[in-house]
């Protein structure tokens, strides 16, 4: 994932083509989400691109401009007295290709992204920290369908609102502060927070939108999730509609299946200090620092 405010571009190592490129300024977070897309993150909301691998080294792709997208997931309607100051995506790094060969493969189909999101209201001078978790799926499934039409209607149902996709295509989470170095792993989701009684720990949420059954899954749930894990009460909201968010013109409500758990990570020794945090395939890293 990359973050500029210059031009970007996607270059085929093998023969040394441009195959997509946007300037001369991009305003965002992008990503190479497979071998054909491109995914730009903005306030705006999620943008993806598309080029083609085997374009002709000698003939560079022209420039992608703001209205040559493929699709556009566009984020809730905001208050006309509310901007987003801040937004930051986190995703695990490059996808495996065809041509990898490792040892350990995950499905594609339960990769997410975590999409940070802080947002100022002028009427009442509040900051609200929300995460949008969105899997992959959800874009690809949009992606396919829009496959399936004609050019015409293609252009006419590109760009889609937060009511049409968000409800079940992803899960809004409300942070009581902000974040401390979010990471995705598959389709997990560790939320950090630094615990400033005690630098040697950190509060980690794990959030996982990886299908489940009915019965496994938190969704209507109208507890306090974080108090029920033996976590830290109102630092992370989850409900399917948060009440209480002042950032958005109307009520958001997410359905997306999802489970959470809690762990208080503590670094060995309290003389070090716990910097920040990493998903594996089974486990979790976390950095520390000498204080």
């Amino acid at each position: 994932m990359g973050s500029a405010d210059v031009s970007a571009g996607v270059i085929n190592w093998k023969t040394h083509a441009v195959v997509w490129q946007y300037g001369p300024r991009i305003w965002g977070q992008f990503l190479i989400m497979d071998l054909s897309h491109v995914l730009i993150f903005n306030d705006r909301g999620v943008f993806v691109y598309e080029f083609n691998t085997d374009a002709s080294p000698a003939i560079p792709a022209p420039p992608a401009t703001d209205e040559n997208y493929v699709l556009h997931l566009a984020l809730p309607k905001l208050r006309e007295d509310s901007e987003v100051v801040s937004s930051r995506s986190h995703e695990h790094g490059p996808r495996y290709l065809p041509s990898d060969r490792p040892f350990f493969r995950e499905d594609p189909d339960l990769d997410a992204l975590a999409l940070y999101i802080e947002i100022f209201t002028q009427r009442n001078y509040r900051r609200e920290h929300l995460v949008l978790v969105v899997p992959l799926k959800t874009i690809r499934t949009r992606l396919e369908a829009l496959a399936h039409l004609r050019p015409e209607e293609r252009q006419i149902s590109r760009s889609v609102p937060w009511d049409q996709w968000g409800s079940d295509g992803a899960r809004l989470l409300k942070l009581g502060a902000d974040p401390h170095g979010i990471s995705v792993m598959g389709s997990c989701v560790a939320i950090p927070f630094r615990d400033y009684a005690s630098l040697n720990t950190m509060d980690i949420y794990i959030v996982d939108v990886r299908p489940k059954s009915e019965q496994e899954s938190f969704v209507g749930c109208d507890r306090d999730v974080s108090s029920a894990l033996g976590a830290p009460h109102g630092v992370i909201d989850a409900s399917d509609t948060i009440q209480g968010l002042e950032s958005f013109a109307e009520p958001v409500t997410t359905t997306l299946p999802y489970r959470m758990t809690y762990l208080k990570a503590r670094s060995d020794g309290e003389s070090k200090f716990a910097e920040t945090q990493g998903l594996t395939h089974d486990g979790m890293v976390i950095a520390c620092s000498p204080l």
